[in-house]
């Protein structure tokens, strides 16, 4: 868990927004593979209504994500692993994005956290004391989180047709190697007078053609020397209110923790303690039924602790939910299936 423990103190910070070299020249360039036919502008225009209309009837998305930014004036790589959680609501949404898993260069990082209230955004990093938190909208602010020209951090889902088609040239590549399953790729060059060009040289979306938002966003920059991608490898509109319910209450249209933060203080000391031996608590279950429920991306639960558990008992039941990290939501299909084996096999 997060070490929690002091707030920084908010602050409107309007230089910080960072803008890259703009292009040497942003003539509207043709994608070697792309397709320019008015069949193909007929499918972008109707890729980016069905985009526009999805983000107009989204209420909330739970989904993997995988970040890798690419520096090659530095030949560094950094690479971000873990999910997003978005829940839209009046008068703005509310997202958190968590990474379990950090890697810069082949040696592994910290664990960061990302929350946006509506109001204010709130960053933190693994076992370090300080919360940073900025306020990103003002009391009675309204903010189009789709809009590319005006959003603090547009979102990568549900843009509008006409801010895109106003601030890049679109074409459609034709299908390649590597791609993801059944996308369809769309390049945008930023036109010359539009603001994009400072920020951007290129953006790819590769859309779902089922649920009509992004698998994977491609964003370069800086000529071609800083790359960031972005997967969203099982993206869905689904139901995450539920599980936030559980761990939030309403309190006056905001959510509020409803377990005692305090408890992080436990974890921060067990962190830094010495390694306990667990073995002779587990063993104490001899006679008891058990099953455990692992994500596959835990580094907590190791896949070999796991093993170790099922070798010392062999009527142990257990599963580990891919795409997940510590610890599943439980309401996956792989951990529904297991839980209700697990009650009818012990039931009575």
């Amino acid at each position: 868990a997060a070490a929690v423990s002091r707030f920084d103190e908010p602050k409107h910070d309007d230089t910080a927004q960072r803008v890259d070299k703009p292009r040497e020249t942003n003539e509207p360039v043709h994608e070697e593979g792309s397709q320019d036919s008015g069949a193909s502008r007929d499918r972008v225009d109707d890729i980016l209504t069905k985009l526009e209309k999805r983000g107009d009837n989204l209420k909330d998305i739970r989904c993997r994500v995988k970040f890798v930014e690419q520096d090659r004036i530095n030949l560094a790589t950094r690479t971000k692993v873990g999910e997003i959680l978005f829940l839209m609501v009046e008068p703005n949404p509310y997202f958190m994005i968590h990474f379990e898993r950090t890697e810069a260069d082949g040696l592994l990082g910290k664990q960061e956290w990302y929350l946006f209230d509506g109001r204010w955004l709130y960053e933190a990093i693994e076992r370090l004391p300080q919360v940073t938190k900025r306020e990103i909208a003002r009391p009675g602010d309204k903010l189009d989180m789709f809009n590319l020209e005006t959003a603090p951090f547009p979102l990568p889902f549900g843009q509008k047709k006409d801010k895109i088609l106003r601030n890049f040239d679109v074409t459609l590549a034709d299908p390649a190697p590597g791609d993801p399953k059944g996308t369809d790729h769309l390049i945008c060059i930023p036109k010359a007078d539009s603001a994009m060009a400072e920020r951007y040289e290129k953006l790819e979306f590769f859309v779902r053609r089922d649920v009509h938002l992004p698998s994977r966003i491609v964003v370069t920059k800086n000529k071609g020397l800083e790359i960031s991608t972005a997967d969203f490898p099982d993206l869905s509109a689904r139901q995450w209110l539920g599980f936030a319910r559980t761990i939030y209450r309403d309190q006056g249209g905001r959510p509020r923790l409803s377990y005692d933060a305090r408890l992080r203080d436990a974890v921060e000391a067990a962190i830094e303690a010495a390694p306990a031996d667990l073995w002779p608590l587990f063993d104490a279950l001899a006679g008891l039924a058990i099953l455990t429920v692992r994500g596959g991306n835990s580094d907590i639960l190791s896949a070999e602790t796991l093993a170790e558990m099922a070798r010392r008992r062999p009527d142990m039941a257990h599963v580990t939910v891919p795409n997940r990290g510590h610890a599943p939501f439980l309401d996956e299909p792989a951990a529904v299936a297991a839980i209700d084996k697990f009650l009818e096999r012990h039931a009575g």
